[in-house]
């Protein structure tokens, strides 16, 4: 996939759902980043809840942060967007 700075706008864009013409770059990063934890804080903790009250549980209970991408402990799957990692994106 080609990296271009509209593409990542764009990406940023559908991500946040707000006019591309009101924000810059780096703000449109911000909110995607915000709303990526915000949507995923809920989903981690319905999760963890859901593991800790059923038969998944039996074992050691789990926190939200455990099934939360990119928080410190066993998930470090996500890669928070930074002005950087898109500069290098864009090389």
């Amino acid at each position: 996939m080609e990296h271009d700075a509209w593409s990542i706008v764009w990406k940023c864009v559908g991500i946040c759902g707000v006019n591309v013409w009101d924000y810059p770059l780096k703000a449109l990063i911000a909110i995607s980043n915000a709303k990526f934890e915000f949507e995923w804080g809920q989903t981690s903790e319905l999760l963890a809840m859901i593991h800790n009250r059923t038969i998944w549980g039996k074992g050691k209970p789990k926190s939200a942060d455990e099934f939360m991408p990119g928080k410190k402990g066993k998930n470090k799957s996500r890669v928070k967007l930074t002005p950087d990692n898109i500069a290098g994106a864009l090389d």
